[in-house]
């Protein structure tokens, strides 16, 4: 009451603290009020151990309970009705804090008033040889009333410390979670990536203004100049195969099927047909023996004959093309041997390689950072929110004006 009065009478003030002190501030204008309502909690919840003792007292008289009039069917509903509350008894635990533990003194009267039809009849029965039992357990229900009415009337100055400390709490957290994603965004690094990217990037550029990336165009180009001169001298081989190609036909068909001879390898000849030039070991030598056999054989009629041994004229180098195709092939061989031992073109794909999956890892650092940022704010606007639920909280509190510092 004296308290009441005070903060009834006391002149209204604007008061400033640092929202971290809210709480402290909060105990230490209510102190009294604090300490009186938690002390009578405390007697309330130790009545309710005083009573639940009377009743596991008290309840013994149940057992082994002999009616009046020796009715069995009685005396058995009563030693059950007593087994049944004794487990009940026996498993209460109620909270030290004091609206737990209404629950559970509320929940355990639910429980152990819970009879059924024949129980009722039977305590009715026997209300009269038990009264003290039935009497203390309305005691009980007495005694729940009584809590909630405290709990209703004057908890209230403990629930709005509980309160206060519940968002002081919960402000707290806020922070550490803002610092732990401030602590993630300076681990993230994306600019230390960048500068990763850009090493990488001047490292290439160092390897490819090498004298080993010159030397290595340098021998690609003379590979390729290779490759385009065989490819030219085998194409120029291949059509003069296919002008004496219906002759070539002629012989073989007239060996195999009409008993012709051909003294050279046939087999030689099949190759020169399919342009597989490598299997042939003396194209000389089948090719005069084929004109000798069209011009014997009649196998063409005359325009033919003469396209034909003008064809094989043609292939007079023959044999040293073949050499030069064998060469470029060797030289080719040589020129990618070179090429490889080089190894620049190797370091130059691994330098792109790392340049990729730094520019992948750059751009999962900032989707990262901006998550992080975006929760930060998210985190600070709810930190306000409560700062202005506990600003509140302490203004219906006093008469004071007060206003919380972050800081």
């Amino acid at each position: 009451m004296i308290s009441f009065l005070k903060n009834l009478f006391e002149p209204e003030k604007d008061i400033e603290i640092n929202y971290k002190e809210a709480e402290q501030f909060y105990r230490d204008q209510e102190s009294d009020q604090i300490e009186k309502t938690v002390e009578k909690a405390e007697l309330l919840t130790e009545k309710t151990s005083e009573i639940v003792s009377d009743i596991e007292s008290e309840i013994e008289a149940l057992q082994g309970y002999k009616d009046r009039q020796n009715i069995q069917a009685v005396e058995d509903v009563a030693e059950n009705f007593f087994k049944s509350r004794k487990k009940i008894l026996d498993s209460f635990q109620p909270s030290g804090k004091v609206r737990e533990h209404r629950d559970d003194l509320e929940q355990f009267l639910s429980e152990f008033e819970d009879t059924s039809r024949k129980q009722a009849a039977v305590m009715k029965r026997a209300q009269d040889e038990f009264n003290p039992f039935f009497k203390t357990v309305e005691d009980l229900n007495t005694h729940l009333q009584e809590v909630e009415d405290f709990l209703e009337e004057e908890y209230n100055t403990v629930d709005r410390l509980n309160h206060l400390n519940k968002l002081s709490t919960e402000i707290e957290d806020c922070e550490k979670q803002i610092d732990n994603l401030r602590k993630d965004i300076k681990e993230t690094k994306p600019s230390k990536i960048e500068e990763d990217i850009k090493n990488q990037e001047e490292k290439l550029n160092r390897l490819k203004n090498s004298s080993d990336w010159t030397e290595k165009e340098r021998l690609e180009d003379e590979k390729n100049n290779i490759v385009k001169e065989k490819k030219s001298l085998r194409n120029q081989l291949s059509r003069n195969i296919s002008k004496i190609d219906r002759g070539i036909k002629k012989i073989i068909y007239a060996v195999e099927n009409q008993g012709k001879e051909f003294e050279q390898d046939l087999e030689e000849l099949k190759d020169l047909r399919q342009k597989n030039f490598d299997s042939v070991s003396s194209p000389k030598s089948v090719l005069r023996e084929a004109v000798d056999v069209i011009e014997d054989e009649n196998l063409l009629d005359e325009t033919q004959k003469e396209k034909f041994i003008d064809s094989v004229e043609k292939f007079e180098t023959f044999e040293s093309d073949l050499e030069k195709i064998e060469d470029y092939e060797r030289k080719k061989k040589e020129l990618e041997e070179k090429l490889e031992n080089l190894r620049i073109e190797e370091k130059v794909h691994d330098a792109n390689k790392e340049i990729k999956k730094l520019k992948r890892k750059h751009i999962e650092a900032v989707e990262e950072v901006e998550e992080k940022e975006k929760e930060i704010e998210k985190q600070k606007k709810q930190k306000a929110d409560i700062l202005d639920q506990l600003e509140n909280s302490l203004n219906k509190s006093f008469k004071h004006n007060i206003s919380l510092k972050q800081t």
